[in-house]
């Protein structure tokens, strides 16, 4: 039988553990959906808005801003540094790619499996088009006829034609294909696989580095870079300089 002060002791603890509770319960509201909701007023506030991608129309006029937890994109006038315009998009856009004239944006939707098409002139979605599974990064050719569409999930490319609207091919990548970079001269697309290749616990990861040749749209090299565990963006070294 235990004694009785302990019990008492025990029993004591119990107004200040509800308390504990009760504090915890005010200063953490609660979230239903996207929506946060202030427990004082009951009124819902506003969704962060999470921007996570960013790029700058050709001609430097407009920023385009991909906001994951607001499934939005906006255009920012940089000389003003305000947002004038916005459209919804699909759930958790991640990435765009702006056409080669700055007359259209495209941009993934992780969790819809899709790629919205926006019309920069109205800001309105025109179209909407299916890929594979969790769409990240994407890039159009050097011609603005074919989309290329990571889909981290489905471990794959999708090769989108962009007059019919349809998905040409899917090109079989390594694991979690994410970022995408279409070369300068546009002939070929870079993709980054972010999960590497692990064999054995002690071996070193090897990452892979997919090169899509957009003449014939096929895979024309996986180059493997060992000792690299996450390989996410990519960049092009500047060309020679000079005669």
């Amino acid at each position: 039988m235990k004694p009785a002060s302990t019990t008492r002791n025990r029993r004591n603890l119990w107004p200040s553990f509800l308390t504990a509770i009760v504090i915890a319960v005010v200063l953490c509201p609660a979230w239903t959906g996207n929506a946060q909701v202030s427990s004082s007023t009951g009124a819902a506030q506003p969704n962060y808005l999470t921007p996570i991608s960013a790029k700058f129309s050709p001609d430097g006029a407009r920023l385009y801003v991909v906001c994951e937890d607001d499934d939005s994109v906006l255009a920012v006038d940089p000389k003003t540094q305000r947002v004038v315009n916005k459209v919804k998009v699909g759930h958790k856009p991640k990435d765009l790619a702006v056409s080669p004239d700055g007359k259209i944006l495209y941009v993934s939707n992780e969790w819809s499996d899709t790629v919205s098409i926006i019309d920069t002139a109205t800001f309105q979605v025109q179209k909407t088009l299916p890929t594979g599974w969790g769409p990240r990064g994407l890039t159009t050719d050097k011609g603005g006829k074919i989309l290329y569409v990571a889909n981290s999930i489905g471990n794959d490319v999708s090769v989108l034609d962009l007059a019919s609207g349809t998905e040409l091919k899917r090109l079989m990548a390594l694991r979690s294909p994410h970022y995408v970079q279409l070369s300068r001269d546009g002939r070929h697309v870079y993709v980054s696989n972010v999960l590497a290749h692990l064999e054995s616990a002690d071996e070193s990861p090897v990452s892979e580095l997919m090169v899509i040749e957009t003449q014939k749209q096929t895979v024309a090299e996986r180059i493997l870079i060992p000792g690299v565990l996450e390989m996410r963006h990519i960049a092009e070294a500047p060309g020679p300089q000079g005669g």
